[in-house]
């Protein structure tokens, strides 16, 4: 990333970018998830890989 520094010009950064993953409340970089669309049609928000992972195995997880 990089980002503007008074009196020193353009400097790159090596912080990896975290977004708030909403589903499981905390921290993760961008590139271990995506954006997904909500219920409400103008709404969109990040989740992590992990989340996603569950959502899919619950999805075709047999009734008990």
């Amino acid at each position: 990333m990089i980002e503007p520094i008074p009196f020193a010009g353009m400097v790159e950064i090596d912080e990896p970018e975290t977004v708030y993953c909403s589903s499981c409340l905390s921290y993760k970089p961008f590139e271990a998830g995506q954006v997904i669309q909500t219920a409400h049609k103008n709404l969109k928000r990040f989740k992590c890989a992990e989340c996603l992972a569950k959502i899919s195995a619950r999805r075709y997880q047999g009734k008990s």
